[in-house]
């Protein structure tokens, strides 16, 4: 089953840590992150998508990561698969090397099956990004699945 709801536009509050939560519970913050877990929970696949921030997922995606506590053994159990997709200004060859190796991580933890990525380099601004061969091969990817 696919979800194709979107997110809302609530401030996610970041993790405190508190684990008031157990770990498998609700947790403590009333906020935009109840209706990105029940989204989520009820899809079989989440996509990371993110511009590239100092080398890793932007304060906003790992925001939302951190909040994935209260339901981390859910996600474990349903085995999602993923895809990442990312952007940056830089080129060099070691751009994405953090941000392939912290969603490799994420992946082992959460045992989602990777599905792809798309890592954009030299897409510093929208119309660099609209430019270059990345939309098109992110289309690919999401026309791929199946």
């Amino acid at each position: 089953m696919r979800s194709r709801t979107s997110t809302p536009r609530t401030p996610i509050h970041p993790c405190t840590g508190c684990v008031r939560c157990g770990y498998e519970g609700p947790c403590v913050f009333k906020d935009g992150m109840d209706a990105i877990r029940e989204a989520m929970l009820a899809s079989d696949m989440v996509v990371f998508v993110t511009p590239l921030y100092y080398y890793t997922v932007s304060a906003q995606l790992k925001t939302v990561i951190d909040r994935f506590c209260p339901f981390n053994s859910s996600i474990q159990r349903k085995r999602m698969r993923s895809a990442l997709l990312a952007e940056a200004w830089d080129s060099d060859d070691w751009t994405f090397e953090s941000l392939e190796t912290y969603y490799r991580t994420l992946m082992r933890y959460l045992n989602l099956t990777d599905m792809g990525t798309v890592l954009g380099a030299g897409c510093g601004t929208p119309a660099m990004a609209r430019a270059s061969r990345y939309p098109r091969l992110a289309y690919e990817l999401g026309r791929g699945l199946r």
